[in-house]
C-alpha cells in the first residue's frame, strides 16, 4: 500500500516538471516580456493561448495514457490521474504559483490586479490573484475528495 502510494505521488511529482516549465514561459510572456513593450494584440495571444492549453492537455493525456499502460491501476485512477492535471491547470494553481513565487521573490505583486488573461475575467468581470487563491482550495478540495474516494480504485 505505501509501495503504491509513493509511486503514485512520484509519478504526479514528475509531471509537475513540464507542467511548471510551460507555465513559468507563460508567466514570463505575461510579465516580463510586457514589461520590455510587448503589445497585446489577439492576433498573437490567441494562437499562443491555444497552443498552451494544447500542450497542457497534451501532457494530461500523456500521464492517462503512461499512467493506465502500468496494467495495475484501474481505469478510474488513470482518469483521477488526468483529472488532476487538468485541475491544475484550469483550476489556476500554476499561475497562483508563479505569483506567489515573484512575491516570495521579493517584487512587488498586486494581489487585487485583474488579471484580464484569465478566462475566469472574462466570466466575472474581474479576477484577482485573491479571486484565483480561492477557486485553488475549492479545486484542491475537490481533487482530494476524488483521490480519497478512488484511492483503492
Amino acid at each position: 500500500m505505501l509501495k503504491n502510494l509513493w509511486n503514485n505521488f512520484f509519478f504526479l511529482f514528475t509531471l509537475q516538471i513540464p507542467l511548471v516549465t510551460i507555465t513559468g514561459i507563460d508567466y514570463i510572456v505575461h510579465s516580463w516580456l510586457y514589461h520590455w513593450g510587448l503589445q497585446y494584440s489577439s492576433s498573437w495571444a490567441i494562437p499562443y493561448w491555444i497552443l498552451l492549453d494544447s500542450t497542457f492537455l497534451g501532457i494530461g493525456l500523456v500521464a492517462l495514457t503512461a499512467y493506465r499502460m502500468n496494467g495495475e491501476e484501474s481505469l478510474k485512477k488513470s482518469l483521477l490521474v488526468f483529472s488532476t492535471i487538468i485541475g491544475e491547470i484550469f483550476g489556476g494553481f500554476l499561475d497562483s504559483l508563479w505569483f506567489l513565487i515573484h512575491a516570495l521573490a521579493g517584487y512587488k505583486t498586486d494581489w487585487t490586479q485583474n488579471w484580464w488573461w484569465s478566462p475566469w475575467s472574462k466570466i466575472f468581470s474581474s479576477w484577482t490573484l485573491e479571486s484565483n487563491l480561492i477557486l485553488n482550495c475549492i479545486v484542491g478540495f475537490i481533487l482530494c475528495l476524488l483521490w480519497w474516494k478512488w484511492r483503492n480504485a
